[in-house]
């Protein structure tokens, strides 16, 4: 951050930040786990490294805690697959890239999959490893 702490000191940042966490006061994480825990971090859902545009894009923010900004987001974003590891109550892998969410082989030309586009990592409702309950 601290090569782009111009962006997170900028007014614009401080009004964004502020009507994320009031529009999303709970972490996406924990409510995927149907836990109630505040949101005290806006997280940019994909890394703007340095892209002003990605930066202030309210589309690319989420509501985050802070142990799971810096344990499980910071973990997705340095693993080798870039995949975020966990699961939702409904046991399907909370990464939309996520090879499980892949089109079925033998999909046909003209069939539309119900499987959502690998291209946009964000979760329909949130993203969190299991772990976060307490599981192993």
């Amino acid at each position: 951050m601290s090569q782009h702490k111009h962006l997170y000191n900028s007014a614009r940042w401080k009004r964004m930040r502020a009507r994320q966490l009031e529009s999303e006061p709970l972490c996406r994480m924990h409510a995927e786990l149907g836990q109630l825990v505040g949101a005290t971090v806006v997280d940019h859902v994909k890394a703007h490294r340095g892209d002003v545009e990605l930066f202030f894009d309210h589309d690319n923010l989420q509501s985050l805690c802070k142990p799971c900004h810096d344990a499980h987001k910071q973990a997705q974003e340095h693993s080798a697959s870039g995949l975020l590891r966990g699961a939702g109550h409904d046991g399907r892998p909370l990464d939309l890239a996520h090879p499980w969410h892949q089109p079925a082989r033998g999909v046909g030309a003209g069939e539309k999959s119900e499987v959502p586009s690998t291209q946009d990592r964000r979760l329909p409702t949130a993203c969190t490893p299991a772990k976060l309950g307490g599981g192993a």
